[in-house]
């Protein structure tokens, strides 16, 4: 996700006195800087850990109350008024980026009733489509998809897209069809998106996708970003659609090192494996 999107669902930028506060180990955690590839890593007495992962080793505890709350959270609100929406979003988003999904679902589920509910609903749902629970995930996107927020809904709707070609399983003719007629009810989109919608519809190319990012006026943080999500979807449509799985494994492979923080990067390594394996 691109611009103002790419921020709200990264991992958090958390300063090293935060860390150090939320641990509990004061100055026995030191943090460095040594490549944009590695990122900020943490030294404790349990040794290195990145920031992200150091974030969802603090919220262990707290991930622990949760899932012991679950269950009981309906027939006990107060369980429920014990959840710090902050702190779990936060370690929800960060439990994500180390493709820990299942801990992250726990945290995702926790938000439900909170204040951040409505924040949460995008990068919730794709821990949905990361866990493979398609229907829930179909489900979630589709509410999103009619949000009034432009932003959300439009990225909601690629989802559908994705989604539709991911789960069909009759031929491919079928396929195509569908995909159009869904590409057609999609209103005009801004930028690379409208070019992976006419993707989908069997009218645009990978190509002009990239070209559509490139001429977008954002800095290079963002433009990573947006490669990152063209790249999951526009290989989605080269391995589903197409039927391509050397393409698509290529394209994820060719945009993965660039992905930054994207939402998208744990689904592009998880892509990767799977198609490496089958191959």
């Amino acid at each position: 996700m691109v611009s103002s999107m790419s921020t709200r669902f990264n991992v958090p930028i958390l300063s090293i006195e935060m860390l150090r506060q939320a641990s509990g180990l004061g100055k026995g955690l030191s943090c460095s800087f040594p490549n944009q590839k590695r990122g900020l890593l943490c030294r404790t007495r349990f040794g290195v850990h990145s920031a992200a992962l150091l974030v969802a080793l603090i919220a262990g505890v707290s991930r622990d109350c949760v899932a012991a709350q679950g269950a009981s959270a309906i027939n006990h609100p107060s369980a429920q008024a014990r959840v710090n929406p902050v702190a779990t979003y936060s370690s929800a988003i960060a439990l994500d980026a180390e493709s820990l999904h299942a801990q992250a679902r726990v945290l995702f589920d926790a938000l439900d009733g909170t204040e951040l509910k409505n924040r949460a609903a995008v990068p919730s749902a794709v821990n949905l489509v990361a866990l493979g629970r398609f229907s829930e995930a179909k489900v979630a996107f589709s509410r999103i998809a009619n949000s009034e927020d432009v932003r959300d809904s439009s990225y909601a709707q690629l989802w559908q897209l994705w989604l539709a070609a991911r789960t069909h399983s009759g031929k491919s003719e079928e396929l195509h069809k569908m995909l159009l007629e869904h590409a057609a009810m999609i209103g005009k989109q801004g930028t690379y998106h409208q070019a992976l919608v006419e993707l989908y519809g069997g009218q645009g190319t990978i190509d002009a996708v990239f070209a559509a990012i490139d001429r977008v006026a954002v800095q290079e943080p963002q433009r990573r970003d947006a490669r990152a999500e063209a790249a999951f979807f526009a290989g989605g449509y080269l391995q589903y659609v197409r039927q391509d799985e050397s393409a698509a494994l290529s394209l994820y492979q060719r945009e993965l090192p660039h992905a930054s923080e994207s939402i998208e990067r744990p689904l592009l390594r998880s892509a990767i494996t799977a198609l490496a394996v089958s191959r």
